[in-house]
């Protein structure tokens, strides 16, 4: 089990504040991006899909987001989000 740093740059936080406002359940895109974080934080690379060139994407309902590993560095950038 690999663990890794989970960034997400300014641009994802105002896209997922966007999803939260647009969302009926609130509650359901904050569950999600808490998810998110767990789910991406140990075997980045085993999680989600290949998307293209060393984009992932993974889907948990009701976000889906893309983001890169880096090994070397043992860190998640989140690249970005968007309601499903």
């Amino acid at each position: 089990m690999t663990r890794y740093t989970v960034v997400y740059p300014t641009r994802v936080m105002n896209q997922l504040a966007e999803a939260c406002l647009e969302a009926s359940d609130k509650n359901a895109v904050s569950i999600a991006a808490q998810q998110l974080e767990v789910e991406s934080s140990v075997d980045a690379s085993t999680k989600g899909r290949d998307h293209h060139e060393g984009l992932r994407e993974i889907a948990i309902a009701p976000l889906l987001a893309y983001f890169t590993v880096s090994e070397s560095d043992r860190v998640v950038e989140v690249a970005r989000l968007r309601l499903l």
